[in-house]
């Protein structure tokens, strides 16, 4: 099975814990729900940060599973990139407010 809008295999967080934080959700270990130290702020890593219009990946999710993905995927040639890195908007790419997955 696959998430839909990215469609990274879902056994790729498989024996993950997802816990709600705040404005998102954090994934960490089934192990870690089990410690409870005073002064806890937040347990594993920011994975999906909830919006107005749905949910996006965060950029650490990205970096861990963003090789993974198969759907809104933009690959930037090395102009491009650099341009991207400039800060730049690149037109060709400009679509409809969705987030993508740069490589």
């Amino acid at each position: 099975m696959k998430s839909s809008r990215y469609g990274i295999p879902l056994e790729a967080i498989g024996g993950m814990a997802a816990v709600k934080e705040g404005k998102g959700i954090n994934l960490t270990t089934p192990q870690a729900l089990l410690i409870h130290p005073p002064g806890l702020v937040r347990r594993g890593i920011s994975f999906i940060k909830e919006l107005q219009r749905g949910g996006r990946l965060t950029s650490a999710a990205i970096r861990l599973i963003g090789t993974l993905a198969t759907k809104e995927v933009v690959e930037l040639n090395r102009d491009e990139t650099e341009r991207f890195l400039r800060g730049e908007t690149l037109e060709e790419y400009r679509g409809g407010g969705v987030w993508v997955i740069v490589r």
